[in-house]
């Protein structure tokens, strides 16, 4: 059963959550879905897990607030991009340095 909070505040008392990357306020609910191997469930089929999300109607954006804690970005380390320095050589050659 599905059980919902009756909470008395009024909607002075709260603020509005905008679309990180548009700015819009107007969301929709939309569904991810992750799989999960069978060796890891111990079950015959790999399983799919559904994970209910609010996404920007107007963007399609889902603020990273809507994730699950294990699918933020700050959740998780970044990996580190190194780029590689080209230095061009007096006989026409490059040199690549990282």
């Amino acid at each position: 059963m599905d059980q919902q909070m009756n909470l008395n505040i009024g909607l002075d008392k709260t603020s509005p959550i905008s679309c990180n990357k548009c700015g819009s306020q107007v969301f929709q609910e939309g569904v991810l879905l992750r799989k999960a191997s069978r060796l890891l469930t111990g079950t015959a089929q790999d399983a799919l897990i559904p994970i209910q999300v609010f996404a920007c109607m107007s963007c399609g954006n889902v603020n990273e607030e809507f994730l699950p804690l294990q699918m933020r970005q700050q959740a998780t380390p970044k990996e580190e991009t190194i780029e590689p320095e080209v230095e061009e050589e007096n006989k026409g050659g490059k040199i690549i340095t990282f």
